[in-house]
């Protein structure tokens, strides 16, 4: 799920588009973020584990260090049932540039062989994204782009502030964004993701809510600044208040839900509402559900 042959980092429909440029300038430095910080941030709060992607100047490229960190924290909360809700947040202008081209091309790691274990990596990522029990939200703001695309497009609940913009730029430097089509496909159907894979162009966010890779977009706070860091926070702060309201209901009623809706999607009408059903009987003997329904 991370661009397959090369990562489609943030690049623009054309080499000197807008997002080329900014883009760029997030990735100027190979593998680590000793500047930033671990590359990944994690904290509780309630009953949401929150996951901050912190490589800012680098615009939160996914180096192999971010993607173990980030596989290593998915693995452990889908184990642990006090938490009910993940969400997945960004330091910096920028949610995900993608992966880091800087990285990927180095010395060392600019092979075949660790290509593909760039890449088996990611997609172990992006689909512990889609199968871990819990809901998954992502905030995104400034832009999400190639593998940052996928990584909205995986997660079950995607905010977005109204400034940020969406692509699958890859195409335009000769790389087809193959493994984010895995996800982006299947959030927002053939003909958009086709039109996104082709063009690389960037989409805004308010587009993006119309074609389903958005879920909300939230505007500034009324009394704006002009200063990235308040809309980041007030992103942030409106996507944690979905993630805990999320982390209220019931985990068990959260887990099979999430696990019914998947395992149903691709199925025929008859056989996804057999699957259906046995979700609803499964659900109405759970402790939550019996004290609720007989209150």
């Amino acid at each position: 799920m991370a661009c397959r042959g090369m990562a489609c980092a943030g690049m623009a429909a054309s080499r000197g588009g807008l997002l080329t440029r900014v883009a760029a300038r997030g990735l100027t430095t190979a593998g680590g973020s000793r500047e930033n910080g671990p590359a990944l941030l994690s904290d509780r709060r309630d009953a949401v584990a929150v996951l901050t992607l912190n490589r800012p100047k680098q615009r939160n490229a996914l180096s192999f260090d971010l993607l173990r960190r980030l596989e290593a924290e998915l693995t452990a909360v889908q184990d642990d049932e006090s938490v009910r809700c993940v969400l997945i947040q960004a330091n910096g202008p920028a949610f995900c540039a993608g992966h880091d081209l800087r990285e990927m091309t180095s010395e060392g790691f600019n092979t075949p062989e660790k290509h593909r274990e760039l890449f088996t990596l990611c997609s172990r990522v992006m689909q512990l994204v889609e199968e871990i029990p819990q809901p998954v939200v992502a905030a995104t703001h400034g832009i999400a782009t190639a593998a940052g695309c996928q990584l909205a497009a995986a997660a079950d609940v995607t905010v977005a502030t109204a400034s940020c913009r969406f692509a699958t730029p890859g195409v335009s430097i000769g790389l087809f964004c193959s493994t984010p089509a895995v996800p982006l496909v299947r959030a927002i159907g053939r003909k958009n993701a086709m039109d996104m894979l082709l063009t690389g162009r960037l989409v805004p966010a308010n587009e993006a809510r119309l074609m389903g890779l958005v879920s909300r977009t939230i505007e500034p706070p009324q009394q704006h600044t002009g200063i990235i860091e308040d809309t980041t926070q007030h992103l942030q702060a409106e996507a944690f208040e979905i993630a805990r309201q999320i982390a209220g209901r019931s985990g068990r009623a959260l887990r099979i839900g999430k696990k019914t809706l998947r395992a149903q999607m691709d199925l025929d009408l008859k056989d996804a509402y057999e699957v259906a059903n046995e979700a609803m009987i499964e659900n109405m003997k759970t402790e939550d559900a019996v004290s609720k329904c007989q209150s």
